[in-house]
């Protein structure tokens, strides 16, 4: 794959049927087996206030996103950014729902899963029965996760790029 996207968002709650919205988005790209400095980030106002217990994962709260822009403000950067690359992510179902969602609600197309790569599922099928989230990940591969105290979009997919180089290596044989 020469060339996809790394996506990522912080959300109100964990289901969008239910009202919840995204807070926050980034997206990277991934070109020759690495990621770039080419990132669509932003914080997104929810129109809703953001629970406490969900600024209590990801750090955000209603005054972080008081002035951000809606989404239909930035749909369409969003859009042009991804453009028809693959889209990775971790749990990617979850992103996936919100993305769809929000591009609903303002008459865009949605994204088709056969689109999205689900690093989590990747793991699951490298690791099954072991906790293969972000944090035990970068454990298990011994990525340095110096300085990452909460959920952060960008630095999730920093790590989130990492991990996934790890997971497309063959698995070492531990019996030596």
């Amino acid at each position: 794959m020469q060339s996809c996207i790394f996506i990522d968002t912080e959300t109100t709650g964990l289901d969008p049927r239910q009202g919840d919205r995204i807070v926050e988005i980034c997206a990277i790209k991934y070109r020759n087996h690495k990621l770039t400095d080419e990132v669509f980030y932003t914080l997104v106002y929810p129109d809703r206030e953001v629970p406490d217990w969900a600024t209590g994962i990801h750090g955000i709260s209603d005054k972080d996103v008081e002035r951000a822009p809606r989404f239909e403000n930035i749909a369409d950067k969003l859009r042009a950014f991804i453009g028809r690359e693959k889209i990775i992510a971790h749990n990617a179902p979850f992103d996936l729902r919100f993305l769809n969602a929000e591009f609903a609600r303002v008459g865009m197309p949605r994204f088709n899963r056969r689109r999205v790569i689900d690093v989590l599922a990747l793991a699951k099928s490298r690791f099954p029965g072991q906790w293969n989230g972000l944090s035990a990940l970068c454990e298990r591969f011994c990525i340095d996760t110096t300085g990452h105290t909460s959920h952060d979009a960008e630095r999730d997919l920093r790590l989130l790029g990492t991990v996934y180089q790890e997971l497309l290596k063959p698995a070492r044989d531990t019996f030596q």
